[in-house]
């Protein structure tokens, strides 16, 4: 049984318990989105509010823009995708043994 094991490769373990490398990306940065979503917009709208109460009492003010926030959040909506991807793509192509080994 353990050379049948060897053989079939290093997503053996992926495939015994039914779930891809491109399955399990997809759901965990789902569940990411999931979490990003109202952070945003709970942490947009309070740095609006924070910032119009801020800037109202300034002589010469300037009105800020949406398109502000939504590149803010953009950017790091990207760079935790990436992590969260490059995380999963490391533990989904190591040796599950390895993994084991290091507990």
């Amino acid at each position: 049984m353990k050379g049948k094991c060897l053989g079939l490769g290093r997503n053996a373990h992926h495939s015994t318990f039914g779930v891809e490398t491109r399955e399990m990306m997809v759901k965990l940065n789902l569940s990411i989105l999931k979490l990003f979503l109202p952070g945003l917009l709970l942490g947009g709208f309070t740095a609006w509010l924070i910032m119009r109460e801020w800037l109202k009492d300034f002589v010469y003010r300037r009105g800020f823009e949406g398109w502000v926030f939504l590149l803010g959040a953009l950017i790091i909506f990207v760079i935790a995708l990436l992590s969260v991807s490059i995380q999963t793509w490391k533990a989904a192509k190591q040796n599950p043994a390895v993994a084991l080994q290091n507990l």
